[in-house]
């Protein structure tokens, strides 16, 4: 992002607006953008997910005794 004094960013969860910039979303692997609309920042996000799936933590139940 810019570093300008008139900045204005719109937040909402994990994206947000940055006027004059663009869309971005911040996920676990670092801050994505800018994208021209929120819904190509959210297809890129959708991307991310697919491309590296959460991993699940280990139950306790699953461990070994």
């Amino acid at each position: 992002m810019k570093n300008s004094p008139h900045r204005i960013c719109f937040r909402s969860e994990r994206f947000f607006h940055v006027l004059g910039e663009g869309w971005f979303f911040e996920a676990r692997e670092g801050m994505f953008g800018p994208y021209e609309t929120r819904v190509k920042a959210h297809e890129a996000l959708s991307r991310l997910i697919t491309r590296f799936p959460q991993k699940r933590p280990e139950k306790l139940s699953d461990r070994a005794a």
